[in-house]
């Protein structure tokens, strides 16, 4: 694994093997595997997995325990799914039974990740309050602390793994990478690794924890952990009344479809002329959704494997009666969006956007959007929480058809540029937008050709 839990490709490896597996702690684990086994049988059982300290080989006898997770035959909804996706594919070890990690996306350390694993500590802090209260001995003390330390820890963490880029779940490693972006809390938070490692009782470590550490995190999160490409504090747009002001005395590049576009980059770049050759003009299907039943079902499949997101948005539509309009979806109780498998950030997301298509921050009109630049566009669906640069720019190529949008965030489409030959590496987001920016006026026909499978539900002739 690599020095920051991630390979090659930057996605987060599974940080624990049964090879990792201490020798003091080997006999347990394998009496957990003959138990489990005799409780649950293989009619019962799917799956069972380790997860801590032990599989990831850093476990201290007399302080550590054995962590165990179940997957048991038709009990695993499409929201646990989700929930525990992450948790299952990276920080769980398998014991028995086939691995549900080959059924699951892969993980980067983004903001998306942050958002969905820790995004609730407010919540938490207050049952802590109530525990602080009621409890009466030191015991309670030390277990409430340690509770609230171990996750105040992992929050920490995740508010600046998107900028740290790595994973890890130890303590104490946690604890060093956040004060290196918040030097001003770092004593606190090595504080509070301490605590959850070896827990006290002493009342003015449990104020700091949830009257002081623990809110001003809650604070900084929600302000922070936004999708990648959105400003934390972006002031709301104004609603669009008349056509946007252009300032700039660039000409916008011409109309073009996707057969002229493949016939543009096929003059320019020699490797794409002999793709172009061989398979052939690319071929996509025309947009069938309205623009804001486009943008729900984008938000309802982040992060989410196929089968389980065209399970959740078909739910979805049911509860809607089939009408998928910033109304109805407001109109439709927070429960209900929840009962159909949403999780609560994407039911608030959706409901942001609805909002804010009602209001005019975010236009939909066809007429309106004509007049918009790719620029205006992105930067008004940014302003919806779970919409982020990326999202917004899937939906200029997919939806709106703008044939000079390159998606720079997206991994592939610049790997991609690499694996054609137009590059010697993967750029940076950066420069492949600078390269964007220079006359690739169909950009969005090769990104389009290497997103679209993974995207929409209709098949495309390849590029």
């Amino acid at each position: 694994m690599s020095q920051r839990g991630l390979d090659q490709d930057g996605l987060i490896m599974r940080e624990g093997s049964l090879s990792r597996v201490p020798d003091e702690f080997a006999p347990v684990v394998d009496a957990a595997r003959r138990q489990i086994t005799v409780a649950f049988g293989e009619q019962r059982l799917h799956s069972a997995y380790l997860y801590g300290s032990i599989p990831r080989g850093t476990a201290i006898p007399g302080v550590s325990d054995l962590d165990r997770m179940l997957a048991l035959h038709q009990l695993l909804s499409e929201l646990e799914r989700h929930d525990l996706g992450f948790f299952v594919a990276c920080l769980c070890t398998p014991l028995l039974g086939e691995d549900l990690a080959a059924h699951l996306p892969r993980y980067r350390p983004d903001s998306l990740l942050a958002r969905e694993t820790n995004g609730d500590l407010g919540l938490a802090l207050a049952r802590w309050r109530e525990r602080a209260a009621q409890a009466a001995t030191g015991t309670e003390r030390k277990s409430l602390g340690r509770t609230a330390a171990r996750r105040i820890v992992r929050t920490g963490f995740t508010l600046v793994m998107p900028r740290w880029y790595g994973w890890t779940s130890d303590l104490a490693t946690s604890a060093q990478v956040f004060g290196d972006y918040y030097a001003g809390r770092a004593a606190q938070m090595r504080a509070a690794a301490a605590t959850a490692r070896t827990p006290t009782a002493d009342p003015a470590v449990l104020r700091m924890l949830i009257d002081d550490l623990g809110p001003w995190l809650a604070t900084e999160y929600t302000a922070h952990s936004r999708p990648e490409g959105t400003a934390p504090a972006r002031q709301p747009l104004a609603p669009a009344q008349e056509p946007p002001v252009t300032t700039s005395d660039a000409p916008r590049p011409r109309p073009v479809t996707p057969r002229q576009a493949a016939q543009i980059l096929a003059e320019r770049d020699p490797v794409l002329a002999r793709l172009r050759a061989g398979a052939g003009p690319p071929v996509f299907p025309k947009p069938t959704d309205t623009h804001f039943a486009t943008l729900v079902r984008s938000v309802t499949y982040q992060q989410l494997a196929g089968a389980a997101a065209r399970a959740i948005h078909g739910r979805l539509i049911l509860a809607l009666d089939g009408e998928v309009t910033p109304e109805r979806l407001l109109a439709t109780p927070a429960e209900v969006l929840r009962a159909a498998g949403l999780s609560a950030r994407k039911a608030a997301s959706l409901q942001d956007l609805a909002t804010k298509v009602l209001d005019g921050t975010v236009v939909l009109d066809s007429r309106r959007l004509a007049r918009e630049s790719d620029e205006e566009i992105v930067a008004r669906l940014s302003t919806v929480s779970g919409i982020g640069k990326w999202s917004a720019e899937i939906f200029l190529m997919f939806q709106l058809r703008r044939m000079d949008v390159w998606p720079t965030g997206i991994s592939r489409c610049a790997g991609g540029s690499a694996w054609r030959g137009t590059s010697p590496r993967p750029p940076r987001s950066n420069s492949t937008s600078s390269a964007s920016r220079t006359g690739l006026i169909a950009a969005s026909s090769p990104g389009i050709a290497g997103e679209l499978p993974s995207f929409t539900p209709a098949p495309s002739a390849p590029l």
